[in-house]
């Protein structure tokens, strides 16, 4: 009997399943001689103080805030919007052209075995996240609510905002956005973001650390805004990642008319957060890259693809938004008590540049089909994969797939789309091998066109990136999607003299998520799709291979 137990203690050892508390995974040496790191130290010790105790199980009540327009930040000079509204006419033209011998999508939804149809509200975009527990407790949240459910697609609870950080003051509830939530593998937690923005008077940061696996208990929640150093700036699009001992938070700042003022980026102590006690860490703000004096856009923290987590430290990245040839890896060296430094290396992937807009089956309004910022990414045994979406050199997004090797900082790509057909935008990427050695992922994605209405999609790779055969479809979408312009109105600019409309766009996403879940190789999802309302519908989905 005792050598029975001792082999299967081995074999659940070996098949890199998750032990509570077990070492995290050394994060390897960069040793490329030929790029040297630049060391950023602008950092300063912060602690959050202001704690408040949450208990979702005693609310059941859903109180709606009015309907959520969330507006594109302004990251892109004149000179590159001007570019994108020529790239428009010109693809516009194209489309036309196409549309009449391109074959239609069915429009009829087809339903996965697992999956849930979020009780959205108008909300454009949706910003969908969603995280997944070993036990199989799921939190999912857009940029209207958040709600718990269970593996088999059982809705638990769901709740607004307001309801859920019932601290929030009414001015602040009206302009939260860009939920952001992680499963911490090595305590069984789930921690989760959530900001209030738009201007610099209701800006905070709101993180929320769980009690226990079960989502529906208790939680400790900070609210802060110490990213203000005494200038009226704003917090957006966040980042949030974990390891063995802190959690990362990351984000855009941005003044009170729109425009891009700097990054910031923190490192707490994830230990203080479980406790519900004074929360310490540090903060970077303002990090900039070589090819510019202005600090670095949407930062990425890069979480760990497998069970369990790595460190000391983490990575983060950043490709250039509007376009370029670079990622930009900083390398977080240490723990909080230990005097971590922040290297930046250069690193070169080949040029790429952000895509016209896209278009939906049935009417002239496009979609907004974002830059070339990281949209998901996770480590794994010395490498970083992560995606993003790019130009195919005819105007149309397409997904761009990077592993970058972190020893020797070799870097292998992947560039997949539709031809000139639809856009393919909002790429999110996860671990779906058996265990860690095993490095096959699968990546999701957005798309539309003119003979497709805003659907959800799939696509395979092996443990060498290459594909296992063509993407399929996760969710068809119903209908094309109509706010009224919640982007930007109907404009007319003038180029070369000729005076020209430029069309309607509506917001499309900032981002969907693919979440491994660690016990096992399943990937649930969470996404978006075109309603037969012509809003968006938000959906959970676990994925069938």
């Amino acid at each position: 009997m005792m050598i029975r137990s001792t082999l299967f203690l081995l074999l659940f050892l070996l098949s890199g399943t998750h032990v509570l508390g077990q070492t995290p995974e050394t994060k390897p040496s960069i040793e490329n001689k030929k790029s040297k790191p630049e060391i950023i130290s602008n950092k300063k010790e912060v602690v959050l103080t202001q704690i408040y105790q949450l208990d979702p199980s005693k609310l059941q009540l859903k109180i709606k805030p009015i309907e959520d327009q969330n507006y594109e930040e302004q990251v892109l000079n004149d000179s590159i919007t001007l570019l994108q509204y020529l790239k428009d006419l010109e693809k516009i033209k194209y489309e036309s052209r196409r549309s009449s011998i391109q074959k239609p999508q069915n429009s009829t939804e087809t339903l996965s075995k697992t999956s849930v149809v979020m009780d959205t509200i108008d909300s454009a975009p949706p910003d969908n996240t969603m995280a997944i527990s070993d036990k199989g407790f799921i939190v999912a949240a857009d940029n209207s609510q958040i709600g718990f459910y269970t593996q088999d697609g059982s809705v638990v609870n769901e709740l607004s905002y307001g309801n859920f950080f019932n601290f929030l003051t009414e001015e602040e509830i009206k302009n939260t956005a860009d939920p952001r939530v992680i499963f911490d593998s090595d305590n069984e937690r789930f921690i989760f973001f959530l900001q209030t923005g738009g201007n610099s008077l209701v800006s905070q940061c709101l993180l929320a650390f769980s009690e226990s696996e079960d989502p529906n208990l208790g939680w400790h929640a900070y609210k802060f805004n110490d990213f203000q150093d005494g200038d009226e700036v704003w917090f957006d699009y966040p980042s949030l990642s974990v390891n063995g001992n802190e959690v990362f938070l990351s984000g855009n700042l941005f003044t009170n008319d729109d425009n891009f003022k700097g990054n910031v980026f923190f490192q707490f102590n994830k230990e203080d957060g479980y406790a519900g006690d004074n929360m310490h860490g540090k903060r970077w703000r303002d990090i900039v890259p070589s090819w510019n004096f202005e600090p670095a856009p949407s930062l990425y923290a890069v979480p760990c693809g497998h069970a369990g987590q790595y460190g000391p430290g983490t990575y983060i990245i950043n490709t250039q938004s509007s376009g370029g040839s670079n990622v930009f890896l900083y390398d977080l060296t240490d723990n909080l008590d230990d005097n971590p430094e922040l290297k930046k290396y250069t690193i070169d992937i080949g040029d790429y540049e952000k895509s016209g807009s896209a278009a939906q089956k049935g009417t002239s309004i496009r979609l907004d089909a974002g830059d070339c910022r990281v949209t998901g990414g996770f480590y794994m045994q010395g490498n970083i994969f992560f995606v993003f979406s790019k130009d195919n050199g005819k105007h149309f997004s397409g997904v761009s797939f990077v592993r970058i090797n972190l020893s020797e900082l070799t870097v292998k790509c992947k560039f997949f789309h539709d031809k000139q057909n639809s856009d393919y935008c909002y790429p999110s990427i996860a671990h779906r091998g058996e265990n860690i050695n095993d490095m096959r992922t699968v990546i999701v994605y957005l798309r539309s066109g003119s003979n497709d209405f805003p659907s959800f999609r799939q696509r395979l790779f092996k443990e060498n990136m290459h594909s296992s055969g063509n993407s399929t479809t996760i969710r068809l979408g119903a209908n094309f999607v109509d706010y009224g312009g919640s982007l930007s109105p109907a404009t007319t600019i003038v180029v070369f003299g000729v005076v020209t409309q430029i069309p309607q766009k509506e917001r499309w996403g900032d981002y969907i998520t693919a979440q491994r879940r660690y016990a096992n190789n399943e990937v649930w999802v969470a996404g978006h799709t075109g309603s037969a309302i012509n809003k968006w519908r938000s959906h959970l989905i676990k994925l069938e291979f």
